[in-house]
């Protein structure tokens, strides 16, 4: 499930990729790492010398650690613990040194069916729900994996719930690459981290200086995994109306919601006042963004703007999306190449009739297909 070390310190907390260039927010020159056997190595180090520790993140991460709730004082398993520590340290907010039990430092956690007594088909310990919980988890963050050393991890060796569990939340990994990747972009390019701690994004919310149990997946996803036994889980909304990217379900913050998921859904709202670019394709990560793109318009109110960029393979920005409301007015302006496009928007149910485009409903919400040489649009409600 875990990226190789090198992707995820360099491409997920935004060393750049020439080493030792200065980091936009990092008060010494960028620290690349990459994992050699094992071990963490500095890039600039002499071959074979190993770091036993090492630091990520931005400027943040060295002024301001958050004060922390022992994992022995938090109910939950072992997960829960495993998972704090990962958010703290992963989305760069602390300095850290990760160790195997034999002693040697490492960079990515231990594989999935290690973390929890129980039966499992390495013998090695670990349950099925574990497995269909992290991996859930796994698959809405920057880089996604099936981990094992020296073990079988594929989901058909745990349950055919594995299977189901594994394919949906791959399939919407890949529907999400556009928004992903123009995430990944912006940490290469000015040190903003993919999966991010609530307190960077709500910095004048207080209720968020201490959550470490859920984060922002880019600027407009928050995302809340599940691991109690029972799929009961509480976690916290910051101010405004927030929409389940899963089932539409529409929050209002700020406040905290008690809720309970099985294993094909969990906590993953969009942000208000967002455009949320979905790729046309759930079978590859890697594919033309640009064709087909449907642009998911959450809770826009009126005076706001939202933009939205569509990257290229190579990282390019090909196509961006200007979307604003003035009263019951959306208008959408596109620059770019001219590829077909889609607009939903979501939780409206009725629009005045658009010339020359194809309006209907999908499930509860309004969907205008766009012809591709279309530059501007309005949608009037």
């Amino acid at each position: 499930m875990w990226a190789n070390a090198r992707r995820v310190i360099c491409g997920n907390f935004g060393s750049r990729a020439r080493d030792g260039d200065p980091h936009p927010l990092h008060p010494r020159p960028c620290q690349a790492w990459t994992s050699q056997r094992g071990s963490i190595c500095r890039a600039d180090s002499p071959p074979g010398q190993t770091t036993p520790r090492f630091q990520t993140g931005d400027a943040l991460s060295q002024r301001s650690a958050p004060t922390r709730r022992s994992s022995k004082d938090r109910a939950g398993s072992g997960c829960a613990a495993r998972l704090d520590n990962f958010l703290v340290h992963s989305i760069g907010l602390v300095d850290f040194t990760a160790k195997r039990a034999d002693g040697k430092t490492i960079v990515t956690i231990e594989g999935i069916a290690d973390l929890t007594p129980g039966p499992s088909p390495t013998g090695r310990g670990g349950s099925a729900d574990i497995y269909k919980r992290w991996a859930a988890f796994g698959l809405l963050s920057s880089h996604s994996r099936l981990h094992g050393s020296s073990s079988y991890r594929v989901p058909w060796a745990y349950d055919e719930e594995a299977v189901s569990v594994l394919s949906k939340f791959t399939k919407l990994k890949c529907s999400l690459m556009p928004y992903l990747y123009r995430a990944a972009l912006q940490a290469h390019e000015k040190g903003t981290p993919v999966l991010r701690a609530m307190m960077l994004e709500f910095p004048d919310d207080p209720a968020c200086d201490h959550l470490d149990l859920q984060y922002m997946l880019g600027d407009s996803l928050l995302v809340a995994p599940v691991f109690s036994h029972d799929g009961s889980f509480q976690y916290y909304v910051p101010k405004g109306r927030w929409t389940n990217l899963l089932n539409g379900n529409v929050i209002e913050g700020p406040r905290w919601v008690k809720e309970t998921h099985d294993f094909m859904s969990l906590p993953l709202l969009v942000r208000p006042n967002s455009v949320l670019p979905i790729g046309s394709r759930t079978d590859r990560p890697d594919y033309d963004y640009g064709v087909g793109v449907t642009l998911q318009v959450y809770q826009l109110e009126d005076g706001k703007q939202a933009r939205t960029e569509i990257p290229t393979l190579d990282g390019k920005i090909e196509t961006s999306f200007d979307v604003r409301r003035e009263g019951n007015v959306i208008n959408i302006q596109r620059q770019g190449l001219s590829k077909a496009w889609n607009v939903v928007l979501i939780g409206i149910d009725s629009v005045e009739k658009i010339e020359s485009e194809e309006i209907e409903m999908v499930n509860g919400s309004i969907f205008v297909r766009v012809n591709g040489e279309i530059n501007e649009l309005a949608i009037r409600l």
